[in-house]
């Protein structure tokens, strides 16, 4: 079975987060692959102990929305989130790894015709809008952690008058 257009990106997107090699801390320490996970809800269940974190998690957003087509051709928007999830303990001082980090995830979906459409083999991925989140949420602030990110919007093209669709 082919996989569903919305998959691909999420994992396009996991996988493109993974080639980053983006590091954390001083002396800086590699995250490691295993780190930036691919969900369908963007939670950090099982990643809470201080030494699984940070993490980044790529997850699937919002509705899709269908922009129109055809009996030959499908445009539909799909969501992913990437989360960036870090311990704060209520540090005031700004996070710079997070806010590279942010800054590392936009210019990855600024590229996406080089790190996310070639990964996606199950429609053409003809744009991609992007909204910077903010770097904390103030209600997950106080339980300790940092939470901020990017969202993403791709369209794609599908043709769907095919024998594989």
């Amino acid at each position: 079975m082919p996989n569903a257009v919305w998959t691909e990106l999420l994992l396009a997107t996991q996988s493109a987060v993974r080639a980053l090699g983006l590091t954390h801390g001083s002396p800086p320490v590699a995250l490691p692959p295993a780190s930036v996970l691919a969900r369908k809800v963007a939670t950090d269940r099982g990643f809470t102990a201080p030494g699984q974190l940070p993490i980044i998690i790529c997850a699937l957003w919002g509705e899709p929305q269908l922009l129109g087509g055809d009996f030959e051709d499908t445009e539909v928007v799909y969501g992913i989130l990437g989360l960036i999830v870090s311990v704060s303990n209520q540090d005031i001082l700004v996070d710079n790894d997070d806010l590279w980090w942010q800054q590392q995830l936009l210019d990855m979906a600024v590229d996406f015709e080089h790190t996310i459409r070639p990964a996606v083999l199950t429609a053409e991925v003809t744009g991609c809008e992007i909204e910077l989140n903010p770097p904390v949420d103030p209600t997950l602030f106080s339980a300790n952690l940092d939470v901020g990110g990017i969202s993403l919007r791709f369209r794609t093209n599908r043709t769907r008058n095919r024998g594989d669709s």
